[in-house]
Parts: structure tokens; sequence; C-alpha cells
């Protein structure tokens, strides 16, 4: 985002130079990614975190520099002379979805002459780098770069019935938004949009609408300031693939107790640049008005976390800056912070330990080493002896290992853009049969009629959880640890299971092969290497055909394939697009975790690369072509095989055909290999798959 160095000057008292200013930023604040430097200004480009809402504004950021460089703020005027008219005469504000928007306020202008902005203005909007339009839309551009609180005019007069509905789109419904094209966009039913009694007149918290913009005829202007769930505005500009600044700001979370502020000091400016009267009080919804939050702080903790033995008055002192004199207490050695909703950020005490410590300045905690006992601590008696997990063949392995093992787990599906998620152990009825898991066990006294039995592994809980997030997102990967069920006579077995889903608006093969190339890293992260995948038989979870056993050393530790057609036809389920699923015994795979890995140096000699694509049958595996290529390799040169590419059913293929294309990579550890010895190797495979396989090189 980007803040002019004059405009905060406009708000803060600095003697610092850009240069410095931008330094400071980027180590207690926020980085400082560019700053461009002309005659008159600079402008810095601020990468502010999601969590900082509070800084995407000059005045937010002035703040924060007054705090950094002890400088004095400068207050805002946002006194606004009202007539006797009240606003509630003019219009009426109608919000069916509150939990989406807590607060939609209006301020009401008549008179107001809707010309050019004044130079001063236009110099400040395009520093930033928005052009001017008319003083009306320049100035809810300005205060939203000023105050972080976006706004949005109406003309009253184009208001169907005077009325203002926050609600739903409905089915078909179309808004030409103020756009230079006037872009007509079509809504769907889950976005939150402005209506009048007619039709949407603004896509809420992300753009107006073409049809009741302001014009030089505006005789009465409506000015809209409101909270929009963060949430709900992100996932309209991404579905819409239309970001603004205001939607940012509101991905990002308003104030909502800047909304008055804002409107005031809009229609304040308004009227003295255009003239004009701003009618008597707001026009707004605002049922649950928001709550501050207590959060205590001891000096003593403090202390022992940081390590900095900073004096109370200065601590107090930067909380006082943050958060307001009257709202900080402190007694007992213990501070009473009372959080205004403007800081969303700060829950904790640790959250406050780590204010005071950036403000005061992380360079200013001094090193030193560690204290640690001599002795080692005495032990309670359950301790003395460390619990121990059994594992095949007898072996004992202590729990903490484990738990370590578990952990790697977790961490290498996370690196690799996996989400976990937690799910219930119940399932219903319907998600039973579904999954044709058969004798399950089921719950004598079931909460609710979807908790009737237990699972007996985690793909329904992973598929519920998919269905949720494919409302918001095109694709994404999830996986659970958990434990499953199995009822075996009268006896219930448990075990614990890794499972996982990948969706992607892609195809079924893509899908499956993206899925395979997660896994591949996953299991290469663990340093298992000697893993297989081959062809899979009938399993319930997974589609006929498209399924795949995960094994090691011959035995089966897992499986992946794509979701069984008839579970999306039982569940009745909506697709975006395709899932592909895997599910490993966790055991098992921890079993394999125990051996120990081989270190194997790089290579200090350069690998070589060259690609093969080929023309097969369909009834030729990927296995039986890699297996073929890695046959002809007597020296142990070929390092790696990668599928980059599979063409199938392509009109442009033979009947029956299929082509695969893969990268194989050169590599020896004992020279640099040459250029004949890479065309001879290359050759060779080529003869062999067309010998072996029939396949024709293309």
């Amino acid at each position: 985002m980007k803040f002019s160095y004059n405009w905060l000057k406009d708000y803060v008292g600095l003697k610092e130079t850009p240069q410095t200013v931008a330094e400071a930023l980027t180590i207690r604040t926020a980085e400082v990614d560019d700053s461009k430097t002309t005659e008159e200004d600079t402008i810095f480009d601020i990468d502010i975190l999601p969590n900082r809402g509070d800084l995407m504004s000059h005045q937010g950021l002035a703040r924060e520099l007054g705090l950094i460089f002890k400088a004095k703020l400068k207050n805002i005027d946002t006194r606004v002379e009202e007539s006797d008219q009240s606003a509630e005469d003019l219009l009426k504000i109608e919000v069916k979805e509150k939990d989406l928007c807590p607060r939609y306020a209006t301020r009401i202008i008549q008179g107001a002459k809707i010309g050019p902005a004044p130079d001063w203005l236009k110099v400040r909007l395009e520093s930033v780098g928005l052009r001017s339009i008319n003083l009306v839309v320049d100035v809810t551009n300005f205060v939203m770069l000023e105050l972080g609180q976006p706004l949005h005019a109406f003309d009253l007069e184009k208001i169907a019935d005077r009325k203002i509905i926050v609600r739903f789109a409905k089915k078909g419904e179309r808004i030409k938004i103020l756009d230079e094209q006037k872009t007509a966009v079509a809504l769907s039913e889950e976005m939150l949009i402005i209506a009048d009694a007619k039709e949407p007149i603004a896509i809420a918290g992300i753009k107006g609408g073409w049809d009741t913009g302001v014009t030089q005829k505006t005789q009465t202007i409506v000015l809209e300031g409101a909270v929009f769930d963060r949430a709900s505005v992100r996932a309209t500009a991404k579905n819409l693939d239309l970001r603004t600044d205001a939607s940012m700001r509101f991905s990002y979370g308003v104030n909502p107790d800047m909304t008055e502020k804002a409107l005031n000091r809009a229609a304040k400016l308004i009227v003295e640049l255009g003239g004009g009267q701003v009618l008597r009080g707001l026009v707004e919804s605002y049922p649950a008005p928001a709550k501050s939050w207590l959060v205590r702080l001891d000096f003593e903790y403090f202390k022992s976390l940081t390590g900095i033995d900073i004096p109370i008055k200065e601590a107090t002192g930067i909380l006082e800056g943050l958060f307001g004199s009257e709202q900080i207490k402190f007694s007992d050695q213990t501070w009473e912070v009372l959080v205004t909703p403007e800081r969303s950020d700060i829950q904790t005490p640790e959250d406050l330990i780590e204010e005071i410590a950036r403000i005061y300045g992380y360079d200013e905690i001094k090193s030193r080493p560690p204290v640690v006992s001599l002795y080692q601590e005495k032990k309670f008696a359950w301790q003395e002896e460390p619990m121990r997990a059994s594992l095949k063949d007898g072996d004992l392995w202590d729990t903490r290992d484990t738990i370590q093992a578990t952990q790697r787990i977790k961490d290498s599906l996370k690196l690799l853009g996996l989400s976990e998620i937690y799910s219930y152990s119940f399932i219903s009825d319907q998600e039973r049969n579904a999954f044709r898991f058969g004798q399950s066990v089921a719950v004598i006294n079931p909460v609710a009629e979807q908790y009737k039995f237990l699972r007996a592994n985690l793909l329904p809980g992973l598929l519920r959880a998919a269905l949720e997030n494919q409302k918001n997102f095109k694709e994404f990967g999830l996986f659970e640890i958990g434990r499953v069920f199995k009822q075996e006579g009268t006896e219930i077995k448990e075990k614990r299971e890794l499972a996982g889903l990948f969706f992607s608006s892609q195809s079924e093969q893509e899908v499956f092969f993206t899925l395979k190339g997660y896994l591949e890293a996953f299991l290469e992260q663990l340093g298992l290497a000697d893993y297989q995948f081959e062809e899979g038989g009938l399993a319930p979870s997974f589609h006929p055909g498209k399924h795949a056993l995960i094994q090691i050393n011959g035995q089966s530790i897992g499986e992946q394939g794509i979701l069984n057609p008839k579970i999306i036809l039982a569940l009745n389920i909506k697709q975006k697009g395709n899932f592909a699923l895997f599910r490993f015994d966790l055991s098992r795979l921890i079993d394999e975790l125990k051996d120990e890995v081989e270190f194997q140096p790089l290579s200090r000699y350069p690998a070589v690369t060259r690609d093969i694509a080929v023309l097969v049958d369909n009834s030729i595996r990927v296995a039986d072509i890699l297996n073929q290529i890695q046959a002809v390799d007597q020296e142990g040169i070929i390092e790696d095989v990668d599928v980059f590419d599979i063409f199938e059913d392509n009109p442009n293929l033979e009947m029956g055909k299929k082509s695969v294309a893969f990268h194989v990579i050169y590599r020896s550890s004992e020279r640099t290999l040459t250029d004949v010895e890479v065309r001879e190797l290359d050759k060779e495979i080529k003869t062999a798959l067309e010998a072996n396989l029939q396949a024709q090189i293309r």
C-alpha cells in the first residue's frame, strides 16, 4: 500500500528523513518494500500485515510513527454543523444480513455543488496513484486514505423508494459498476449487495453501481459508511476478480468506531469545498455496537519473557500511546488494558508484550547466555520410566518419539501447502452407506441423527470440510490425523490414520497426478525413498481404475485415488471441481520412519536433462514405462525420471492411444557426463521402449 511522506507529516510532527522513517517502519512495524522520491515528496510502498487493519490509513501509520519517534500527533477535526431537518425523513435502511453487515450508516448532504476538486486534494490522491474524478468522489477517496474507512456516495433521487436494503444477491441479478466501461457484472446468491427497492445499486465493500452514482446534476448526496464481514468481501472480490482499495481494507478489517467519524469528516469537507448543508443525524443500522475487551499483563511476566528491564513508566507510556491513556490502568504490578475493536489483533498478554517490545526496540534487548541448572531436577515417580508405545516385531518406542514423528509428518504436509483440519469422529447413516463402511460401530445414544456411527476412516470428515471450502477456493489441500474405528464381532478395534484431500477445478487426471506429486514430495521429505505407486484394485472410497496403492518394500502403507462417483451421487454433492484423496496407516508410516535415513552428499557434477515423449496403448501403465527406462541404466547415472505431461482421449491422437512425456535427469557422482554418453543412453531408452512396449517416439 502506498503512503505519502508529506501527507503523514500532516498528522504527526516528523523531523526524520524519509530514509530514517522507512528503516524504522521496517524494523518495528511493517516492511517498506520500496520508496520513490521526487522533488516534492517521497512515496512509501509498505507491506501491511493482514492483522493490522488499523495501519491501512495515513492517520493509523502516523500514530505508529509518533510512538516510534516520540512525536506529537495532530488531531483531525471531524465535527460537522447540521441543519434542522432530520436525515431520517428522507431515507430508510434495512439490513437483512446483520452478521455480514454489523454496521451500516449514512450521512445526507443537500445542495452541494459537485465540480472539480481543489488542486491540493488532487495532489494528495495522485501522489498515491488515484486519479481525480469530482469533488464528492475525491473526498470519499481522501477520507478512506486518511482514516481507513471506505465510503461511497449515492444520488438520493436515483434510489428507488428512497430505501436502501443490505441483502444477498438474487439468482440472475446483474449490476453495472462504476468504471469507465460501465461493466455489467453477474452476481451470485452468496454475494452481499446494497440494493434499493428494485435492484442492486452496489456490491457490498467492493464497488458502487453506475446508475446511482453522483453527477454534476445531483442535488442530494447520500454518503455510505459501513462495516462488512471481511471473509465475505474477500470471497466476493476473488470470485468477481474485482479487487479495489475498499475491498482490500474490508478484507483486513475496518474499525466500526471509525464509521461515524469518517462520514462526518467527508461531509465537513464536501460542504467546506462545495457548499450545501448536512442534514441532522445519521440514518443507520447498528443493533449490536462493538465492545472493548480487557487484557491483563503482569510486569514480572513481561520481563521474564522478553528479558527487557524497561521502566514501568516507559512501558505504560507505550501502552497509552497505542490504546489511549484512558484505556490503561496499572496497579499491583499489573496492567489492565481496555482494547478497542480497532486493534482486533490484541487478545492475549503476549500480544501486549509484543507491542511494547517492538515499539521499545528489539535492538534494545541485550543478549546474554542462558542460565541452566548443573543438577538434574528431581523426577516424580511417574516420570522415572518413560511411557512406551508398542510397534511392530515387539519393538518399543518412546511415546515422545511417536509424538515427534507425528509432528514431523504434519510439518511436511504443511510445507507442501496442505491445511490441517480436525473433524468429528461421528458420521451419519447416509455417509456410512455412501462410503460403504459395512458393519460400523454404532453410538448407543447419539446426540443427533448425523452422529449415529463412528467413522471407519477419515475421508467423510475431509469431504465435509472440502465442500465448505470449495465455496470460497478454487484449489486447496487438506489433511487430518485421527482415530478410526472398526467393529469385529463383539470387539471394537481402533487405530490412528493419516488422510488427506486435494481439490481443484482441473481434470480428474490432472488432479490425480498433482496429488501424486505432493505425496512423492511428502515421502521424500520424510526420507522414505523406496516407495512405489502400484495400480490399485476396487476400493469403496475410490474411483475404479483411478486408484493406486502406495508401497514400501512391497508392503502397502497407503493409497490414493479419485473420489468414487457413487459417493458423489449418494451424498448429492454439487461439484465445482474434482477431489483426489489419500490415506495412510499412521503406525506403518511411523514404523518406516524408524529406519535411519542415509545421508547422500550432493554431487559436485552437473545434471543433464532430456525430454522423451512417447505414444503408447492406453493399457500401458506409466509404471511400465518408468521400469523400462530404469532397466536400461546399467551404470546408475539416471538420477530421476519425472512425468510432466499425459494426454488421453485426445482427438489428435490415434484411437486407444495416449501420449506420455518425461523429464529424464542424468548425473554421475564421479565425473561430468559427456554429451555422447547422454545421447547414447537416450537412444538405448528409446529403442527399449519401441521394442518392449511398441511405443512410438514423438
